[in-house]
C-alpha cells in the first residue's frame, strides 16, 4: 500500500492523468484526511480542470483509494514529525502513516524528501516517477505514455520524482 502526498495528485491532475492513476492502482493507494479534507481543494491552474473542485469521494466509493484515519498513535507520530522534522501537515500526516503501517509514502515534495530520507533512511519512498513505473508494470499504460505523463507534468509546472529506497509493493511483483 502506498499514502500520497498531495503533490502527487497535484501532478498527476498536471498531466490529466489523475484517473490514471487511481484506477490503475486502484486498491493500493491511500490518502490521508488532512491531504484529502484540506490540500486538495480545487484543480491546479496550468491543469485541465483549472479551478474545479478536487473530489475524490467516487474513488473511496468504488474502493480506487482509501482514506486512511489516524489511529491515536499515529496522532501523535504526526505531531512529532511535524515539530522535529519541520514538515507540512499533509506530510508528516502522510509520514507518521507510512511509518505506522509499513507503506511507501508517495511524495514529490524535494525538501520534505531531504528532511524524510535522512530522518527515516529505512522508510520506502516514492513519487510520482514511481508510480508511473508501477502503472508501467501492471499494464495500465506503456513504458511511452509514461514519459509522456512525465513531461507533461514537468511542462505545467509540476516535480515529479522518482523511488528512494523503495521496492515495488509485493501486489505489484
Amino acid at each position: 500500500m502506498t499514502v500520497l502526498d498531495a503533490t502527487v495528485f497535484i501532478n498527476f491532475a498536471l498531466a490529466g492523468a489523475l484517473d490514471t492513476l487511481l484506477r490503475g492502482l486502484a486498491g493500493d493507494l491511500a490518502v490521508a484526511p488532512i491531504v484529502a479534507d484540506r490540500e486538495l481543494k480545487v484543480w491546479p491552474r496550468k491543469s485541465d480542470r483549472p479551478g474545479e473542485p478536487f473530489d475524490l469521494a467516487p474513488y473511496f466509493a468504488d474502493g480506487s483509494l482509501l482514506r486512511a484515519e489516524l489511529t491515536e498513535e499515529e496522532r501523535q507520530a504526526f505531531e512529532q514529525a511535524r515539530a522535529r522534522l519541520i514538515l507540512g501537515e499533509g506530510e508528516a500526516e502522510a509520514l507518521a502513516i507510512a511509518l505506522s503501517r509499513g507503506w511507501v509514502l508517495a511524495t514529490d515534495d524535494g525538501p520534505a524528501r531531504r528532511k524524510i530520507v535522512s530522518s527515516c533512511p529505512l522508510l520506502r519512498l516514492s513519487g510520482s516517477v514511481g508510480m508511473i513505473e508501477c502503472l508501467t508494470l501492471v499494464g495500465a499504460i506503456t513504458e511511452a505514455q509514461g514519459e509522456e505523463l512525465i513531461a507533461r507534468m514537468w511542462e505545467r509546472g509540476g516535480t515529479p520524482r522518482s523511488r528512494i529506497n523503495n521496492p515495488l509493493p509485493p501486489s505489484l511483483k
